[in-house]
């Protein structure tokens, strides 16, 4: 009997220090992603130079991550949907597809238009080429186990039918209060059923008030303040349902803004006929009319504060050229230039976005709060595809192939001067060491076990003569067997 509960207790210490370590590492990662869209990366500043108050954001800042000067680099076009599906893919425009808020695919002859349902079909999502793309949340969702599962709210990509999370809201609707939406996520993180360890939400201020009044405005820097109340608002409910300090926040942007100070009109240079356009303001994807490429791009290449590319004359360092759905020529107006089509059909608005993406103007804000991040840390900008290898590897999940790059953002992380997985590779090589040892402790019991219920008798094989102590051969012929009481008084 003392056996079998030694034995027993062997097992469980095998069990407990080869998997244990395993286990550990299988403790449930809360992440939250939350985009305001147009919030540029300098904006906090402009709202301070105003006198406006961010107690919420500065709390963030000063207990989490920041990016110093000029904030992260998004991918060129620096428009709204092409830059929220590269954050959730970690793919520039070129190779998730959706290259524009407007374009056309000649393989479809369609359009996409972000403001019609008609962009919500799955066609549009999965790329132009042989290889998967899928957003995070859908990778998260089909990990396999009941603690990955994800909700998103309003995240442009998470209405599409096949790629919906296991939590949505939807369709979008702008008159959603932000209340809503944080209460919303808050409560996917805590209910009981199906709770998620995956959020993502979007906000669509302060863009708009960047529009309508130009980035360095008061009105900017008053929807600041009022976004910082928003985000107090969710740490407030994130504190009620103890999530906060466990979890992982990162609050981030799809591109910045500038101030529009002048106009170039297209037709003042060519006539309108000889090409259709796509896109808006300030690019524009030109398909000429037939025959009449060069001479477009004749009349356009010496327009001053126009710059002109033929499809594969783009910039290499722009990761925009080689898809179908990026027309033959793309023209870009410099940078606090507006682009229009016709002087019938120019925006009039005070700022816009769209610019190469090199420049800081369009650069988003990045702030990473949670037990993964450094505290008090201001870190080095990196590139917007690199957020997705972030969040797979603080949800545990493998990775889509994409254009992001781990190293160039582990050095925002509490472990980020060693190896993400030390400490995981570190138990389980100790987990290891103690399994060996438990395994030769096991194995010795047996033997142990199999000698002491050996079969009784000198015939046994498990049963040796015992020496002579007097060196004299040990004679057992015509020897007396031994009585059973004497045999056991030997043994």
């Amino acid at each position: 009997m003392a056996l079998r509960v030694r034995n027993v207790a062997i097992l469980v210490t095998i069990i407990c220090c080869c998997f244990g370590p395993c286990l550990m590492h299988e403790e449930v990662t809360r992440v939250l992603i939350m985009s305001f869209d147009g919030f540029r990366w300098d904006y906090l500043d402009v709202a301070h130079n105003y006198g406006q108050k961010t107690p919420n954001f500065d709390r963030l800042v000063s207990e989490g991550v920041s990016i110093q000067s000029p904030g992260i680099r998004n991918a060129f076009i620096t428009k709204t949907m092409p830059n929220h599906y590269t954050i959730v893919t970690g793919l520039y425009e070129e190779n998730h597809g959706i290259v524009a808020n407007t374009f056309y695919d000649p393989v479809f002859n369609d359009t996409f238009d972000m403001t019609k349902n008609s962009s919500l079909d799955i066609k549009w999502w999965r790329g132009t080429g042989e290889e998967r793309i899928e957003p995070i949340w859908v990778t998260n969702d089909h990990h396999g186990d009941e603690h990955h599962v994800s909700g998103v709210f309003f995240w442009p990509g998470s209405e599409v039918p096949d790629f919906r999370p296991h939590h949505t809201y939807g369709p979008f609707n702008i008159s959603v209060p932000f209340e809503t939406r944080a209460d919303t996520v808050v409560g996917w993180f805590t209910q009981h059923r199906d709770p998620i360890n995956f959020g993502a939400m979007y906000y669509h201020e302060p863009d708009a008030t960047g529009h309508k009044f130009g980035p360095l405005s008061q009105q900017v820097a008053m929807k600041i303040a009022e976004l910082d109340g928003y985000v107090g608002y969710l740490i407030e409910q994130l504190e009620k349902a103890h999530l906060f300090q466990g979890l992982n926040l990162i609050i981030t942007s799809d591109h910045g803004m500038q101030l529009i100070t002048r106009s170039i009109h297209l037709d003042d240079y060519v006539d309108p006929a000889l090409y259709t356009a796509y896109g808006d303001s300030p690019v524009l994807h030109i398909v000429p009319k037939e025959g009449h490429l060069e001479e477009i791009y004749n009349k356009l290449k010496p327009v001053k504060n126009l710059i002109v590319y033929k499809k594969e004359e783009v910039d290499p360092e722009l990761h925009y050229k080689n898809n179908r759905r990026i027309m033959p020529l793309v023209v870009a107006a410099a940078e606090g230039f507006r682009l229009c089509k016709t002087n019938d059909t120019c925006d009039q608005t005070t700022g816009n976005h769209g610019y190469d993406n090199r420049l800081s103007s369009m650069h988003p804000i990045f702030i990473a709060h949670g037990p993964a991040f450094k505290k008090e840390f201001v870190g080095a900008p990196f590139n917007s595809v690199d957020i997705y290898p972030l969040l797979c590897r603080l949800l545990g999940i493998e990775p889509q192939l994409n254009d992001g790059s781990f190293v160039n953002i582990k050095h925002i992380l509490s472990d980020g001067d060693d190896d993400a997985d030390y400490t995981y590779f570190t138990f389980l090589l100790v987990g290891v060491f103690c399994g060996i040892i438990a395994v030769a402790w096991c194995f010795g019991a047996w033997r142990s076990q199999r000698v002491m219920i050996r079969p009784r008798g000198l015939d046994s094989p498990w049963r040796q003569p015992t020496l002579a102590t007097n060196n004299f051969p040990l004679r057992t012929e015509n020897r007396k067997p031994l009585l059973e009481s004497e045999d056991d008084e030997l043994a």
